[in-house]
């Protein structure tokens, strides 16, 4: 944007998961970026599809209300 390289929120989401920041850090991202309207449970699982098994079962946790 504007020469600065951007990204989207669900693969900074995804990208902080998998560096280790911390889960409840992380879903308290998804919960805000969800009732922002900044993502979808869609686009949040497409972001993860890619990534390690612990990164995609705690999108999916998330997005399905489990504790995460």
């Amino acid at each position: 944007m504007h020469g600065v390289p951007t990204t989207v929120p669900e693969r900074s989401i995804v990208d902080s998961l998998q560096a280790g920041t911390q889960p409840e850090q992380v879903a308290l991202a998804m919960r805000q970026a969800l009732e922002r309207g900044l993502t979808t449970p869609r686009r949040l699982r497409a972001a993860a599809a890619g990534r390690s098994d612990r990164v995609r079962g705690f999108v999916e946790r998330v997005l399905t209300g489990a504790t995460a």
